[in-house]
């Protein structure tokens, strides 16, 4: 089971000229699995769905660190795939309230 988040701008109708978000979180971790979105700037039909295929643990924080995206989500193979490797946070006083000691 998922509880799911709209991110929009400006309503919560379809906007001609702005993304939206349905971020999914998996309730049992917390964790985003998944992120739907509309590419409405670009091109105002296009939509697509980004699957988180990878957490790790950086700096005492669990972190997606891989997703892969498709067009739809029964899709067999994406058609990007985004890794972030060597992430790595500097605190400051600013984030040294929300950072692991």
């Amino acid at each position: 089971p998922h509880d799911r988040v709209l991110v929009s701008w400006g309503a919560f109708e379809p906007q001609a000229d702005l993304e939206q978000w349905v971020i999914w979180f998996d309730r049992e971790s917390g964790r985003i699995s998944q992120m739907e979105f509309t590419i409405r700037d670009i091109a105002g039909w296009a939509s697509g769905v980004y699957y988180v295929d990878r957490y790790e643990t950086i700096q005492g924080l669990v972190l997606p660190t891989q997703f892969s995206a498709r067009f739809a989500a029964d899709d067999d193979a994406p058609v990007h795939q985004y890794t972030y490797e060597d992430v790595r946070f500097y605190k400051d006083e600013r984030l040294a309230e929300i950072l692991p000691q």
